[in-house]
């Protein structure tokens, strides 16, 4: 009979030289790639605001390390995150196996304010936020769990529907809208709104991501949610090339939407009469124009447009079902804007764009949902959960650099 061979370990052997905690871990691992980047990270400001003093406080940059790092690794409880601090390696070379307690950091409202460098100049570089309270959205985690109790709401939410409802019947939810732009699957900046929709967010987004880097983007590519002639004349103005679909792009792409003379979008426009032509020759006449506001303020011009004797038209039944004559409402400098978007979203970089986004910014966001299990926030308040997830941004792109 063949002898089985083990080999020999020894539990509790004391080592005559011991290894070091490093020893076991190896260069390109994730953490080494965390510890080195946050080394880099300017925490001068941060450190002024000491006063001195008192009982020694966790390190912000070590606290930093451990928070960032236990993100990286899907772990958002205290209770996890200071088990993993006592007993993983990686955590406990990370923070020198100084693993708080969970109780609370001293520190003042506002303290923790930390400037990033040219080594992550990513969306992070503008959070100016409490590591305190980062540690106690951890904390609350650890609550929950053991309370099994369902989220508070949170305030400053807006009762918002959510695409994936559990149920399936599009529930009202309190929740926030997180907006992000990308670059290769790299949040590069991002914000919270209490918005519903995306219209809206839009100049708010892309203003905050000129204070931090200085200046707009070149090119700018969104989905249809943002098409709007508000959001077309600002990025003019701005100088942002846009590849921004509009609500109704994909549909006119159809044979049905093409094939159907009675949509007011096909009838002929004389420009020097000031007249559309319905589909039976008719001039529609210009009858006068409206302004209306958009709800932050932005002025459109609404021009009115009326035929001059649908009765007895044989077109009549699927031209229009209203009792007088048609009248059609037309944004003509919406429509200009549409015109040129379209020609660039066909165009073959326009193609290009299109292909590319659904892989990028889609691609992110399943990454934090799906991957990270990251499908609700836990802190309340919204200047407290831009801090959420500006951690969670900040643990995407470090683990992308791993």
């Amino acid at each position: 009979m063949t002898k089985i061979m083990f080999k020999n370990y020894t539990t509790n052997d004391n080592l005559l030289l011991p290894p070091t905690l490093g020893d076991f871990i190896e260069e390109k691992d994730p953490v080494r790639v965390i510890n080195r980047i946050i080394e880099s990270v300017d925490l001068k400001l941060l450190l002024e605001k000491y006063p001195g003093g008192g009982c020694p406080a966790y390190h912000p940059r070590m606290m930093l390390k451990l928070l960032v790092y236990a993100y990286m690794r899907n772990i958002y409880s205290s209770r996890r995150i200071e088990e993993f601090g006592r007993n993983d390696i990686r955590f406990m070379w990370l923070i020198g196996t100084n693993c708080p307690d969970g109780t609370k950091i001293e520190s003042a409202a506002n303290r923790y304010t930390f400037v990033w460098g040219k080594a992550m100049q990513t969306s992070i570089g503008r959070i100016a936020e409490q590591i305190n309270e980062l540690w106690a959205y951890a904390e609350s985690v650890t609550k929950q769990e053991l309370q099994d109790t369902a989220p508070v709401t949170y305030q400053d939410a807006t009762f918002m529907r959510m695409k994936e409802d559990h149920m399936l019947n599009g529930q009202l939810k309190p929740a926030y809208n997180v907006q992000i732009s990308t670059n290769e699957q790299f949040i590069t900046n991002y914000t919270i709104h209490q918005s519903s929709t995306d219209t809206g967010t839009y100049k708010q987004h892309m203003d905050t991501f000129k204070e931090m880097y200085g200046t707009y983007p070149d090119t700018a590519v969104a989905d249809a949610g943002y098409g709007s002639e508000e959001n077309y004349v600002y990025a003019q103005e701005k100088g942002m090339e846009t590849f921004i679909k509009y609500n109704y792009f994909h549909k006119e792409q159809s044979k049905n939407w093409k094939n159907d003379p009675f949509r007011s979008s096909h009838f002929h426009y004389n420009p020097e009469q000031n007249c559309f032509y319905c589909p039976m020759g008719q001039a529609m006449r210009h009858i006068g124009d409206r302004k209306q506001k958009t709800t932050s303020g932005f002025e459109q011009t609404i021009s009115r447009y009326q035929a001059q004797n649908c009765e007895g038209c044989p077109l009549r039944g699927s031209c229009h079902q209203s009792s007088g004559d048609r009248i059609i409402d037309v944004n003509h400098n919406l429509n200009k804007l549409r015109d040129r978007e379209r020609e660039k979203l066909m165009s073959e970089e326009g193609l290009r764009h299109r292909s590319q986004r659904p892989q990028d910014v889609e691609a992110t966001f399943g990454n934090l949902k799906s991957n990270k299990g990251f499908k609700r926030f836990h802190l309340r308040g919204l200047k407290n959960v831009e801090t959420e997830f500006g951690l969670l941004a900040m643990a995407h792109n470090l683990a992308k650099i791993a």
